[in-house]
């Protein structure tokens, strides 16, 4: 178990990386994102919220990865398959983020990188924009 300590790019430049490469959806509103940041008792993310004012979810093409985020609540009141809050029902222990191994661990209150099937960690991070800078680079190395 280890810290990240590399150094992290601002989150504006994080953002924009990050969005060059995933497939995007519509932006998502300040609304959406408080409501589900509170139903699943997500911790201050400034960057993750930024992100996903810019897309309510995304998806890293070439390992079929999510970013969870926000739902689409369509008129039979249905939420589509990125969405958080019911992502979250499957794993009590954490908040996912990326994928499931990019989360918010609620039992540990840090952003790690874990593997929830044997439940060990490779690394905590020390913010949202570490998290999702790890995440990134993991994901898309390269870019």
């Amino acid at each position: 178990m280890t810290s990240a300590s590399s150094a992290v790019p601002p989150p504006e430049e994080i953002i924009e990386r990050i969005l060059a490469v995933a497939e995007t959806d519509e932006p998502g509103t300040p609304e959406e994102i408080d409501h589900t940041f509170h139903t699943v008792g997500m911790p201050e993310a400034p960057t993750l919220r930024k992100l996903l004012l810019r897309s309510r979810s995304l998806l890293f093409p070439k390992t079929e990865v999510t970013v969870w985020g926000t739902a689409h609540t369509y008129s039979a009141g249905t939420s589509d398959e990125n969405d958080l809050i019911r992502f979250c029902r499957l794993y009590p222990e954490c908040i996912p983020i990326v994928g499931i191994e990019y989360a918010w661990h609620r039992e540990k209150q840090s952003w790690c990188y874990w593997n929830h099937t044997f439940d060990e960690f490779f690394e905590f991070y020390p913010d949202d924009a570490a998290m999702l800078h790890a995440a990134f680079e993991h994901l898309t190395p390269g870019h």
